[in-house]
């Protein structure tokens, strides 16, 4: 399980990058910059669900009901409902394309301000 929670904390850091990275392009498309990228908050969201799967899959095998409160309670409510809010900022911009980079910047911003408010950065 150790080895698992060490892929579990590295892919913290491609979960960030991913999540900045659309946001970045979702401003640049809405700023008229680019055009490129309109795919990649799918692209961060499955990066997203990888981590969140591996989260899960620490706290019932690790027994992480077992953890500080924190570990307990905090962290998975947060990241799951980043998931949620990311998952929804995606089908938001499907459903309204006309508003798809302002809906996604939106989306993702909320995402990142919950992932970064549960990340354990005491174990980086």
């Amino acid at each position: 399980m150790e080895t698992l929670q060490d892929v579990h904390s590295w892919v913290r850091w491609l979960v960030l990058v991913a999540v900045a990275a659309a946001i970045v392009l979702a401003l640049l498309r809405r700023s008229g910059v680019t055009t490129a990228g309109a795919a990649f908050p799918r692209v961060a969201v499955m990066v997203i669900d990888v981590q969140v799967l591996l989260g899960i899959v620490l706290w019932v095998f690790d027994e992480g009901w077992n953890e500080s409160f924190f570990f307990k309670v905090i962290h998975p409510i947060f990241m799951l409902a980043a998931a949620a809010v990311a998952h929804a900022g995606v089908v938001m911009a499907r459903r309204r394309p006309e508003r798809a980079d302002l809906t996604t910047v939106v989306g993702f911003t909320a995402a990142l301000v919950l992932i970064v408010a549960a990340i354990p950065w005491d174990r980086l």
